[in-house]
């Protein structure tokens, strides 16, 4: 769990303060992931990065979901579906990573 989430979890902030600030959190990690992701490219390292935005990603999915009832229903599912995208982009080069070490 990121750092500045975890307080959240000590303090006695309301529910939904502490929603945004995990969403906020996890949204800008995977950004990191994803420029980290975008400079890997061509580099020895993309596995590593692919798996890194899938990760940020489930962990984005999941913080989503939960504080959905607490946020517009419209924009979860808009935030869920761009996620989604995401990982299943991911999804298809880890599959197509594990083919070409399989053949």
């Amino acid at each position: 769990m990121p750092e500045s989430a975890s307080k959240l979890l000590e303090a006695d902030v309301p529910a939904a303060a502490a929603g945004r600030t995990l969403l906020r959190t996890l949204a800008r990690r995977l950004d990191r992931r994803l420029g980290g992701l975008l400079r890997a490219k061509g580099s020895s390292e993309p596995r590593k990065a692919v798996h890194e935005v899938r990760v940020a990603t489930r962990r984005l999915a999941v913080a989503v979901e939960s504080f959905a009832p607490l946020r517009s229903k419209m924009g979860a599912r808009a935030a869920l579906k761009a996620i989604r995208s995401v990982r299943q982009v991911c999804g298809d080069a880890r599959d197509a990573d594990v083919l070409l070490e399989w053949v």
